[in-house]
């Protein structure tokens, strides 16, 4: 995805809130660019002040003493105002972002939730962290710098070279012009390499924490096979890598912000030379010197960070680049709703039904049978004959050739909340959450009561346990059977 769609992206979200945040967004844009108006009008008014007091030392007249004390009086209250909008300009933008954030996320996360059974039997739960990590963090990055940063410091600049062309001569503006175009020339050249440096950190990153978080999911693994020492080098072998992509990146970043610098402060000491020399040949007033060396100070510390706020840019486009490829394709499990379903004692019927896994791998080979309704079976096989297969079939967890009918409807035509609601699981793998007994057993109905919740644990003889009691992270803290009657009490 190019940096113009995802931009655009970005603000249709902004744009798409309530009124209340438009106009948030539009009245933080507003005082962005009043206040770069604002940057260029200050030292304005700094050297009108200036040439006025040069001008009363000179002709030791007090001609106009109110002018001057006035002119100084509006530098004041204009720095004032202008250091005022640029906090106030950070406040909201940074407000509007946020509600941007909020949102992509909320709905990201509710899209991966709802994606189906095979996506999530694919996924890399570390990678997909990793990412959304560092969506969080570069989707404040990517619009404070682009709104916020580059367009207001771009319209400084114009105006700056404009006012200085206007006021001096088309040479001060050709030199402050050549510095600025040659320092940003030079830093769009770089930025594309910096940006393979950023994809390989990034690769190098994900790598340690999928491998990290496979490893502390898998704790108990670890310690069956006394493998501590194992997995300590498996990690400094990854953070290894970690952190040499770091050290280059970082080295050569510091090696452009050297040449940078170097560019910058060649522009600096021409342009000062040259008002300078005018100056000490009354070609240019001491207000005009003080303006333009306030120019160029005032546009060296942006310009300095400016390959820095392109490179974060740049990163900030990689990571968002990286979750929208990583969200644009997924597709829910697609159902086809009919109106007024009446299911009532259902039979369940496969026909003719074939499965196959992503590699070609048959599990299911042209299977019919039907279960009455109110029978109790069992189906009995190897370990991977398809026993767990047929429950992730009828759950429409993953899709098979053939037809699977429950009370004489082709479970593509039930939707997906009628169709869960008809069933109750307990798996092999009896996966709690890590909260409370009580939390993971209204699971099942979130609007049970206490009474009920309690009631189920005595039939259950799980009496001696407290419903406020946490299971722990991947059920640590219950005991095997604990967690089964905990997965059973949560289905009735």
């Amino acid at each position: 995805m190019k940096f113009k769609a995802i931009l655009v992206k970005l603000i249709r979200i902004l744009w798409d809130g309530n009124v209340n945040q438009r106009i948030i967004m539009l009245l933080s844009l507003l005082l962005v660019y009043l206040s770069s108006i604002g940057i260029i009008a200050v030292p304005l008014l700094f050297k009108h002040a200036i040439d006025l007091l040069q001008q009363q030392a000179n002709t030791n007249e007090a001609s106009s003493p109110l002018w001057i004390m006035a002119i100084l009086l509006a530098y004041g209250l204009c720095w004032i105002l202008n250091q005022s909008l640029d906090s106030l300009r950070t406040f909201l933008g940074f407000r509007f972002i946020s509600k941007a954030l909020t949102t992509l996320l909320s709905k990201s996360l509710a899209k991966i939730i709802r994606m189906d059974f095979r996506f999530h039997i694919n996924k890399k739960s570390g990678e997909i962290i990793s990412v959304f990590n560092r969506m969080e963090a570069g989707l404040p990055t990517l619009m404070y710098s682009m709104l916020i940063q580059v367009i207001p410091l771009v319209i400084e600049i114009s105006l700056a070279v404009a006012v200085v062309i206007y006021l001096f001569s088309w040479e001060y503006g050709l030199l402050l012009l050549v510095t600025l175009v040659s320092y940003l020339a030079f830093t769009i050249v770089t930025a594309k390499k910096n940006i393979e440096y950023q994809v390989e950190y990034n690769q190098k990153a994900n790598e340690f924490t999928v491998y990290s978080l496979d490893v502390l999911q898998h704790y108990d693994t670890v310690k069956y096979f006394n493998n501590e020492d194992f997995e300590k080098d498996q990690f400094d072998l990854r953070l290894k890598g970690k952190e040499e992509a770091t050290i280059f990146m970082y080295q050569r970043m510091g090696l452009i912000n050297l040449i940078q610098t170097v560019i910058v402060g060649s522009g600096l000491t021409l342009i000062t030379l040259k008002s300078g020399y005018d100056v000490l040949n009354s070609d240019m007033s001491l207000g005009g010197f003080v303006l333009l060396n306030t120019y160029l100070i005032q546009f060296s510390v942006p310009m300095s960070n400016f390959g820095y706020i392109l490179l974060n840019l740049k990163r900030s486009f990689i990571d968002m680049q990286a979750f929208f490829d990583l969200t644009k394709d997924m597709q829910s499990t697609k159902y086809y709703p009919q109106q007024d379903l009446s299911i009532t004692k259902p039979n369940v019927e496969f026909k003719n039904v074939t499965y196959l896994t992503d590699d070609h791998q048959k599990i299911l080979d042209n299977i019919s049978f039907t279960i009455p309704y109110g029978q109790t079976i069992a189906i009995i096989g190897e370990s991977g004959a398809g026993k767990s297969t047929l429950v992730k079939l009828l759950l429409k967890f993953i899709e098979p050739a053939g037809q699977i009918l429950i009370g004489g409807y082709n479970i593509q035509q039930i939707p997906e909340s009628v169709l869960i609601n008809l069933f109750g699981i307990v798996p092999q793998d009896c996966a709690l959450f890590n909260r409370s007994i009580k939390e993971n057993i209204v699971y099942g109905n979130l609007n049970a009561s206490n009474a009920e919740i309690q009631d189920i644990m005595n039939k259950l003889s799980m009496q001696h346990l407290s419903n406020k009691r946490h299971v722990g992270e991947r059920e640590a803290k219950v005991s095997g059977g604990e967690k089964q009657r905990i997965a059973i009490a949560r289905i009735f």
